[in-house]
């Protein structure tokens, strides 16, 4: 199964790596920190997956527009995507459901709560392959 993971920040990025850890090493997951390179992939035709979590808030590019192109391509319609964001503003997160967003996570200054989040996922995406 491949993973991705996109969030600008680097320590939360580290966390997931540190979190997929706990978890089978079955997972193909990729890390980045430029949602820039998923634009690219998604341009070149060359983005897989299974999974895909992502923050929503970008510096330099607007997350839930990434989202939406993402969720509008045929090939990844079906795929789950699941938001992990430090966002709260319920109207942006209520669109993010409308482009067909499965799962949304407000980080958690605590990584036990993060880590059941991505167990919860992993799992429900399992049964469905």
């Amino acid at each position: 199964m491949k993973i991705i993971f996109i969030d600008s920040s680097s320590i939360i990025l580290d966390t997931l790596q540190m979190l997929m850890k706990n978890f089978s090493d079955s997972f193909d997951t990729s890390f980045y920190q430029n949602p820039a390179d998923i634009v690219n992939m998604i341009e070149l035709g060359s983005l897989e997956f299974d999974i895909l979590f992502s923050e929503i808030i970008f510096k330099n590019l607007d997350g839930i527009n990434l989202i939406k192109r993402v969720k509008e391509s045929k090939k990844f319609k079906e795929k789950r995507v699941a938001i992990i964001t430090k966002e709260y503003n319920k109207e942006r997160l209520n669109t993010l459901n409308s482009f067909g967003v499965n799962d949304i996570f407000t980080k958690s200054i605590y990584s036990d709560h993060l880590e059941i989040f991505l167990s919860d996922v992993i799992a429900r995406e399992i049964k469905v392959i």
